[in-house]
């Protein structure tokens, strides 16, 4: 047993040594079991691998309307940019409507 009362600066430094190594080999423990649950069957997935199974056509149409969406913020936001360069004033944005 180590004495903390009378301890030397080798002593200590093999002790911070010793606890240092047990956090990470917690962590290493932590994070091997964390990336083993992404094995794990989970009912949702599997939904969703039916319904892929089903409809591509359709998992290809949300795929679209979520790059429609990213698209449609973009472009808010650049019109409220230039709209603030523009006006030199604080800019709200009320409604947007796309113009084919």
């Amino acid at each position: 047993m180590i004495n903390l009362n009378h301890m030397t600066v080798l002593e200590g430094f093999v002790l911070s040594l010793f606890i240092i190594l047990i956090v990470f080999l917690i962590l290493w423990l932590l994070s091997l079991i964390l990336s083993l649950l992404k094995y794990l069957p989970s009912a949702a997935g599997t939904e969703t691998a039916e319904k892929a199974k089903k409809g591509g056509a359709t998992l290809q149409a949300a795929a679209a309307g979520d790059t429609d969406r990213e698209e449609y913020m973009v472009a808010v936001l650049t019109a409220a940019c230039v709209a603030k360069r523009t006006l030199q004033k604080d800019v709200r944005i009320i409604s947007c409507k796309r113009i084919k």
